[in-house]
């Protein structure tokens, strides 16, 4: 079995010719395109800046065919060993967040996540000449990808003294408040969060009278400020409301068990398809779009199917366009082709912000709330 010394020698040439996969005329068109969506026409960024671009389009981006270029070179790559193809696949998952530096045991840093509070071991394939600036106390922005039971840092990492790493425990507090739990690597962090989501859809539940309400999108901020003010729900928990949703005809709000509370626009059409005779145009047109965005919740869809069973398999089959469509047997299948990253495990509705961070928070100026759309 190879050492994690072996792994991570390895990984610097094999990390050199993943680079040089980016010549791909295919990867190279979408690194392109995605440069310009970043940047613009002109790139302005310095080498750090430049780099940790191109590492986290390598590990982290979604190419055409769902795939990342690290998994796109894996298979293109026949020739790899085994040991090689396991070790580029765990980097399709990598760590990225704020951490503090703990003592070193030889060449491995013992790190403390403060997103979600646990401690990492970490390693450099640059050995000790990476880790150097790290002292005690120092707090770091970095991405990591494991390495056996150890995690190994990937592309350039900001380090700043304790005194002067505010700008970087503000980038923290903010990524707690907006990382969801589900993907959290702590358990204890996610059995907290799924509680504190079922006490808030109790008082959801208990001021509306149901967990699902269907308003006009032009009382949509009254009604939820009217909500928040009666819960007395603190600052950090209230949202900045997008404006553009006043323009649609309904906003749904449905306070899931486990999803916590969501915003979908045009709710009350995506229903009448399921409760209309002869269903319109639109209404199916806005199944197909629910059904098929891959950034969309599938619960609107799911508890439409619920309320009205004996409609679900004409609907959705004339809004795909699928004769014989059977909900009981296909729908499964068809929410793990266009929605994988809701498939399969709970995304609790609230996030963890540890005492430590709650201090650089800056509730006055909160992450916007991004309403699902189809």
């Amino acid at each position: 079995m190879a050492t994690v010394e072996a792994l991570l020698e390895r990984s610097v040439e094999l990390k050199r010719e993943l680079s040089a996969f980016l010549h791909d005329r295919r990867i190279g068109r979408e690194f392109e395109a995605e440069l310009r969506r970043r940047y613009g026409q002109t790139v302005v960024a310095d080498d750090d800046e430049a780099a940790l671009f191109v590492d986290g389009f390598l590990l982290g981006h979604r190419l055409s065919d769902g795939r990342t270029p690290v998994e796109r070179f894996v298979r293109a790559r026949g020739d790899l060993p085994r040991g090689d193809r396991d070790l580029m696949l765990g980097w399709v998952d990598p760590l990225e967040s704020v951490f503090e530096a703990g003592d070193r045991d030889g060449e491995t840093l013992s790190a403390l996540n403060l997103v979600d509070e646990l401690t990492y071991e970490v390693r450099s394939n640059m050995g000790l000449e990476g880790l150097a600036p790290l002292t005690p106390g120092t707090i770091m922005a970095v991405r990591l990808v494991p390495v056996l039971d150890q995690w190994m840092i990937t592309g350039p990492l900001i380090a700043l003294p304790p005194a002067e790493a505010e700008p970087l425990l503000r980038i923290a507090a903010q990524r707690a408040a907006t990382h969801s739990e589900g993907d959290c690597r702590n358990p204890r962090h996610r059995e907290i969060a799924l509680e504190m989501t079922q006490e808030r859809r109790a008082a959801f539940v208990a001021h509306f009278g149901s967990d699902l309400v269907v308003v006009p999108g032009t009382e949509f901020a009254q009604v939820l400020e009217g909500y928040w003010d009666a819960t007395g729900a603190e600052a950090v928990v209230r949202h900045q409301i997008p404006a553009d949703l006043a323009a649609a005809d309904t906003v749904g709000l449905i306070f899931d068990a486990q999803a916590g509370l969501g915003y979908y626009e045009e709710f009350g059409l995506l229903r009448s398809a399921f409760t209309e005779e002869k269903p319109s145009r639109a209404a199916l047109s806005l199944v197909r779009s629910y059904v098929e965005s891959p950034t969309t919740s599938p619960l609107p869809v799911q508890r439409c199917v619920a309320a009205h069973p004996d409609q679900a398999d004409a609907v959705v089959g004339a809004a795909l366009g699928r004769r014989g469509f059977s909900w009981a047997r296909d729908g499964e299948a068809l929410l793990r082709r266009y929605k994988p990253d809701y498939h399969g495990r709970p995304h609790p509705g609230v996030s963890i912000v540890t005492d430590r961070l709650r201090p650089y928070l800056d509730p006055e100026h909160p992450e916007p709330l991004s309403a699902t759309r189809a």
